[in-house]
């Protein structure tokens, strides 16, 4: 499905900024791929003052709400210095 992404959407090319936004309430209202041919899609929500006002302060808050959403998480990390250790471990078998 095409979009106009000219007027009533917003464009997120950030996949953590679309989920902070989903987890927040906004709700996605379609994807597509990147215009730029990076092989990547971007994500697209309903221009709002609400939504200016998150991205804003996920902007400003970055680190803080990348850290407090992952102690929020169920699952194990899969990224990180666990996954360094996992790797080093791995590649050390192989030699």
């Amino acid at each position: 499905m095409k979009f106009k992404t000219d007027k009533p959407y917003k464009v997120i090319h950030s996949q953590k900024l679309a989920g902070h936004l989903m987890a927040r309430g906004f709700v996605l209202v379609g994807t597509e791929p990147d215009r730029r041919g990076n092989g990547r899609n971007v994500f697209l929500f309903r221009k709002s003052d609400e939504l200016e006002r998150a991205i804003t302060e996920y902007s400003s808050n970055r680190s803080q709400f990348e850290w407090s959403d992952v102690s929020q998480c169920k699952r194990p990390l899969t990224h990180g210095p666990e996954r360094a250790q996992s790797s080093t471990r791995a590649g050390s078998s192989r030699d």
